[in-house]
């Protein structure tokens, strides 16, 4: 219900940034959960690989490393990486012919907008929708996703790009149907 409720605020509100952030929660959602069952997947590999011996430290040290890699310590408690958890939700989840689809349904335009525009105030990439390499088309496009989230939620006075009220609202309208 709690994504139904994200859902319909996306759908009902007239504010970009309010609707961009709505959709955005709707994927945070899964995160963890698939994070998980991600680092879980990686782990039962190692340990089940022919060349896997329980007796050599070695090999104990190739998955403690594969551990630390994956969960980021931060003030006694761990972390994902949730940029690498935006490309595997989508890549469990969403087809990318169908969102070329709804996105050409939407706007025809952008197809090519994403193709050859970086987002202005984020620095989000470019996404090419007819990408052979399917990965790297999930990987640009969690990027820009999750460049462009960032740019709206932050606000430091850094040199990070970051998103201003009225003034990226034209920019961020077009980065909508992408994350919907």
């Amino acid at each position: 219900s709690d994504l139904v409720h994200h859902y319909q605020m996306a759908i009902s509100t007239e504010s970009p940034f309010l609707q961009y952030i709505s959709f955005y929660h709707i994927l945070e959602h899964f995160y963890e959960k698939v994070y998980n069952d991600e680092l879980i997947k990686l782990i039962q590999n190692e340990i089940t690989s022919p060349s896997f011996s329980a007796k050599r430290e070695n090999d104990i040290k190739k998955v403690i490393k594969v551990i630390s890699t994956k969960l980021l310590s931060r003030n006694e408690e761990y972390s994902i990486d949730e940029k690498e958890a935006l490309q595997i939700t989508l890549m469990r989840y969403v087809n990318m012919e169908n969102v070329k689809c709804k996105i050409k349904e939407i706007d025809s335009s952008l197809i090519e907008y994403y193709k050859k525009n970086d987002v202005v105030f984020s620095g989000g990439q470019k996404v090419n929708f007819d990408d052979k390499e399917i990965k790297g088309l999930f990987k640009n496009v969690a990027s820009r996703i999750y460049l462009t989230r960032n740019s709206i939620v932050h606000s430091k006075d850094t040199d990070k790009p970051r998103y201003m009220p009225f003034k990226h609202d034209k920019s961020l309208v077009k980065e909508i149907p992408l994350i919907r």
